[in-house]
């Protein structure tokens, strides 16, 4: 017969489409995932600052920023003459600083100062008024609605400096776009020279800053100019270009989608169109082609992927419209504006008529491809098993390749690469022993109930809707694993590698002021946790007759320790510490002394923190010269390696003694903190409840110093993501396992003809939910933790995974699936009604 088009799209839509619930289930198939990927890529571009934004939120409407550099100048004094030649050029002056302390409600806290013309068009919509107004001259403030918030401020109220009587009254509550729970407070020029103390020159000390905005040749003049002055300067462009992921890839997050898609389009049709054999071998008999056939299974492919696509993209692109109300109380920012990847969800939708339709075929040509005779009987094919075998074997190889060569190679893009190929071959490998793995599980099912024997041994006995519906969960589980662990991996590994000035978990106390280290070692156990371990801190100062306050004590000039000639130029010169006891040693390196470290200190002798500072048992100080000369440079015996220590101590100190031999060493040994040590990570809320605790020891908030590591190196988008990942896996399990019920319903039906009820139905169909579930969990899981590994081992990172979140995913994803089995079992009036 002849081809004959609207007969076949009748075909494809009616028949292998499907009608009711099997249409609804393939064509979810191809929404779901898409819907997921528009939906994660709108909201992620919403979150993500547009580089307009980050440009607007670091130098407000200038086109470049100058700020002081090496150089003693300000920028005002260095571009002074240049600017006021250019006619063209609109400056303003800027004084800021992150950490400014305050008093608000006699507690000090630190606040980002920022103090310019607010009158200025440069510094339009830098912040945003929310109510009143802004500062206009000296003795007026605005201050962010946080600060407001949590000190009770209002207008008209006002507030000082830490360490000035000086009022300022508030006239403005703002909001930073980029920071919503940011601590900002704006001041109008001469505002900082009100508050000035010299006695607290270091704390009131801001930096001053210029905008500039001009013709490009006046910016290009004030270049050269800041260069010569050794300005820091930051254009427009340089904070444009520092884009992330998202904006260079926006597209990325529709990949996981494109997976899922492929996966599922495959397994769909391929389990559609083997419960057709007979219709198709009806066709055939009379008198249709194999091919005409093939073309109708083109158009089914062409037409559900197409409607599937589209409609999960309008669908996910709208919702990630109306959740734009909500996201910034999530992100604490203002929203990029709305720009949907439409250019991406466009080749997301032909990416996704492609995998359907060459799913489609391809599984058109298995179902076609034998006789008439054998398609009646629906005998299987012996070369299947031998096929199957050798694609777990080429993928096995492959496998084994490319991990192998992830080891052997040392380039790192390399090496991740070729463990990722890898891995995903090993993965690939798993899936594909899933018939092995039903069959055993069949074999197994002799002793069991009735329901769960006939709910293996089907499964077992058409393996390709489960292995359709287990690929389907394996890729969404696999990938919300997989983006847990780098998480996580990502997070453990910034804490193992971070250098600070303290150890992880440490606080330290400065003081500059309170020589009283019993009192203010009392209060900070009182404070901390009963494990804390409190020592103080001993440096070797430079001083002609002994210091009489605690002022002069703590700036008195320090003792270094200098690198050997001819050693490396990573180490640099580095103070000396006194250590008399176990626990001062520990809170310095983070180790208990070893034997040898305790004897070479019990003989009066030196321990140094690193090789490059020792030769042949011989070390250098360097000795404060008077009136800031040359340090004088004194040799020293009785010079010792320590063990091994970490960065951090290196930071620290270079060299320890007792204070008995750095005293007959003529230096003065004082005590510039206090520093309490604990295994575990400072709670919360340390900082109020230190501030509360020592600002009536004349302690103030900013000599108080919370080591918690590094800033967490994951954004608000990653959990957004790994929120929407969660979502992926519920959803892709509700298609997945709704599809495979609904093939299961001709069987169903039999049983119910047999006389088994309702109960019986959702019972096996809550055992074959458990079974895809169990296996997609179990290879998904896996592949996500080698693909962690994969991706972070190369890097020499540490693999850290987080076992209880992935305990949590595991058995969510298990008990939704059988809750989900049970809620699929059809009523009888619907299995009644069901034609097989």
């Amino acid at each position: 017969m002849t081809r004959s088009t609207p007969l076949q799209l009748l075909i494809a839509w009616r028949v292998v489409i499907g009608r009711g619930r099997r249409r609804t289930m393939l064509l979810a198939l191809f929404i779901t995932p898409v819907f997921l990927a528009a939906l994660t890529a709108g909201v992620i571009q919403s979150i993500a600052p547009s580089a307009e934004q980050r440009a607007d939120g670091q130098m407000a409407q200038a086109d470049v920023m100058f700020e002081q550099g090496a150089g003693d100048q300000p920028p005002r004094q260095v571009l002074g003459d240049l600017l006021r030649t250019a006619e063209d050029a609109q400056t303003v002056d800027v004084l800021d600083r992150r950490e400014y302390p305050m008093a608000f409600d006699g507690e000090t806290a630190l606040v980002h100062y920022r103090e310019t013309d607010w009158t200025s068009p440069l510094v339009q919509d830098w912040v945003r008024l929310d109510t009143g107004r802004f500062p206009r001259k000296a003795g007026e403030v605005a201050l962010s609605g946080e600060i407001a918030r949590t000190y009770g401020y209002r207008l008209g109220d006002t507030v000082r400096f830490r360490w000035s009587s000086v009022p300022a009254t508030v006239t403005g509550l703002i909001t930073e776009p980029l920071a919503h729970r940011g601590g900002l407070l704006l001041a109008a020029p001469g505002q900082a020279s009100a508050w000035h103390n010299p006695n607290y020159a270091d704390e009131a000390k801001v930096h001053p800053v210029l905008l500039l905005r001009g013709a490009p040749s006046t910016l290009e003049a004030a270049r050269a100019k800041a260069a010569e002055g050794n300005l820091a300067v930051t254009s427009r462009a340089d904070v444009s270009d520092a884009r992330s992921l998202i904006d260079k890839e926006p597209g990325v997050v529709l990949l996981p989608g494109l997976l899922l898609v492929c996966v599922g389009s495959v397994g769909a049709f391929n389990v559609r169109l083997r419960k057709l054999r007979r219709e198709f071998s009806v066709l055939t008999a009379i008198g249709l082609a194999s091919g005409w056939t093939t073309w109708a299974c083109f158009y089914a492919g062409v037409l559900a992927s197409l409607t599937g696509s589209l409609a999960g993209l309008s669908l996910g692109t709208l919702l990630s419209a109306s959740t734009r109300p909500i996201l910034p109380g999530l992100v604490d920012r203002d929203l990029a504006p709305f720009a949907p990847p439409w250019g991406e969800g466009l080749l997301l939708v032909i990416l996704t008529v492609v995998a359907g339709t060459a799913a489609a075929c391809w599984a058109a040509r298995q179902s076609t491809s034998s006789t008439v005779k054998k398609r009646m009987a629906m005998t299987p094919d012996p070369a299947t098993a031998r096929t199957a075998f050798s694609l777990r074997t080429a993928l096995t190889t492959l496998a084994a390749l490319g991990i192998s060569g992830a080891f052997v190679i040392s380039s790192e893009s390399a090496s991740s690469l070729l463990g990722l190929a890898g891995c995903i071959g090993l993965c690939l490998a798993a899936l594909s022993m899933v018939p092995a793995a039903l069959r055993t599980l069949a074999r197994l099912s002799r002793d069991t109930s009735v329901a769960a024997r006939v709910a293996l041994r089907n499964l077992a006995r058409e393996p390709r809707r489960p292995i359709a519906a287990v690929a389907i969960g394996f890729f969404a589980i696999s990938s919300v694993t997989a983006t847990l662990g780098i998480m996580s991996s990502t997070a453990a590994d910034a804490r193992a590698k971070y250098v600070g000035t303290r150890h992880l978990g440490q606080i330290e106390i400065f003081l500059p002021h309170n020589s009283d280290f019993t009192t203010v070692a009392k209060v900070l156990a009182q404070t901390t946790s009963p494990n804390t371990m409190i020592t103080r801190t001993k440096d070797l100062a430079q001083a002609k007759t002994p210091p009489r306050t605690q002022e002069e004590a703590y700036n008195l000039p320090r003792w270094y320790i200098a690198p050997i000639p001819g050693s490396s130029e990573e180490i640099q010169q580095k103070t000396v510490q006194a250590i008399d006891t176990p626990q001062e040693f520990a809170a310095l390196t983070g180790r208990r002394p070893t034997p040898r470290e305790q004897d070479v200190l019990a003989r009066g002798g030196i321990l140094v923190f690193a090789p490059q500072f020792s030769r042949n048992g011989t070390a250098t100080l360097l000795l404060p010269g008077p009136d800031d000369a040359e340090p004088q440079r004194r040799k020293v015996s009785a010079v010792s390696v320590a063990d091994p220590v970490d960065a951090t101590t290196l930071v620290r100190a270079g060299a320890i003694m007792t204070s008995n031999a750095a005293k007959s060493l003529g230096a003065t040994v004082i005590t510039p903190s206090v520093i309490s040590s604990s295994s575990t990570e400072p709670p919360a809320d340390i900082d109020k409840r230190l501030a509360h605790a020592m600002e009536p020891l004349n302690i103030p908030a900013t000599d108080l110093r919370i080591e918690r590591g590094p800033a967490s190196p994951t954004p608000a988008a990653w959990y957004i993501l790994l929120t929407l990942g969660g979502l992926a896996v519920a959803g892709t399990l509700v298609v997945a396992l709704s599809a495979s019920a609904q093939e299961l319903r001709p069987d169903l039906k039999r049983l119910h003809h047999m006389g088994f009820d309702r109960s019986v139905h959702r019972r096996i169909l809550m055992y074959q939910s458990l079974t895809i579930a169990a296996l997609a969990t179990a290879s998904g899981a896996l592949a996500g933790v080698v693909l962690t590994a994969a991706r972070v081992w190369p890097y020499d990172a540490a693999i850290d995974i987080n076992w209880t979140a992935l305990l949590q995913l595991t058995t969510g994803v298990l008990v939704f699936s059988a809750a989900l089995g049970l809620l699929l079992a059809p009523r009888a009036s619907t299995l009644r009604a069901t034609s097989t």
